[in-house]
């Protein structure tokens, strides 16, 4: 009241000067509130903006602790491996040509693309025994419960009787007869091999087999020693094999 006062008493000049006056302490006093308004909030500094753009940076580009312990649903399940399981045991039916062998085996798995085994058994003129590695150089399936597969090449040495056709109807007439002897047979076959996951596996393998070392000949004709006619049993013979096991 009393500053209106004072500019109505005053003369025209006087008021205006008092007026601009009155005006620029107001601004004065709007200015100092608002500094010490804003005074009490923190303002950031340019070490901290980096910071927190590297932060959001890194969070971006890296994923997450929670991430890489959930497994994604579009994940390949891990391929099983057949030396998961070391030994294998089974039964095997087998041919050299005309000498028909039924075995058992065993074998370890000492890689998974190779097994090292042996076999025992009998065939039509005798007992036999063979070592074998198997290398298996193609490998595939066996994602989760599918089949388990390879292509496999085997290198056998087998001791065996070895002699001629005991299906044959040949009489005395025919001359003397061959006698078996004991033979030693190196075989090289291929083949596929298929395992199941519970652990039962089926394999087949073709190949051939060559006689490296053996008795001689002998032959007998009407029960007696005969000196031996026409050509002998070949030393050359067709393989193949199939056989079912478990693995453990």
């Amino acid at each position: 009241m009393v500053l209106v006062r004072f500019l109505l008493n005053s003369s025209h000049e006087e008021a205006a000067m008092r007026t601009e006056l009155l005006l620029a302490l107001t601004f004065c006093a709007l200015s100092s509130s608002a500094k010490r308004a804003h005074a009490g909030q923190q303002i950031p500094t340019e070490d901290a903006i980096s910071s927190q753009s590297a932060s959001e940076a890194s969070s971006a580009y890296l994923p997450s602790f929670d991430s890489e312990l959930t497994p994604s649903e579009d994940s390949v399940p891990e391929r099983r491996h057949f030396d998961r399981r070391l030994l294998q045991v089974g039964g095997h039916y087998g041919s050299f040509s005309e000498a028909q062998l039924l075995a058992v085996f065993a074998e370890a798995n000492v890689w998974d693309r190779l097994a090292l085994g042996g076999a025992a058994g009998v065939s039509f003129w005798g007992p036999e025994a063979s070592a074998y590695a198997r290398f298996r150089p193609i490998v595939w399936g066996g994602e989760g419960e599918h089949l388990l597969n390879a292509f496999t090449l085997r290198a056998e040495y087998t001791v065996m009787r070895q002699g001629s056709d005991v299906f044959s109807l040949c009489d005395d007439d025919c001359g003397a007869r061959f006698l078996n002897r004991t033979a030693q047979v190196a075989g090289l076959s291929a083949g596929f091999e298929h395992q199941l996951w519970s652990g039962w596996t089926f394999r087949y393998d073709f190949g051939f087999a060559q006689v490296f070392s053996a008795t001689p000949w002998s032959c007998k004709l009407d029960g007696l020693p005969a000196p031996c006619q026409g050509e002998p049993p070949s030393d050359r013979l067709l393989a193949t094999l199939f056989a079912l096991g478990h693995s453990l």
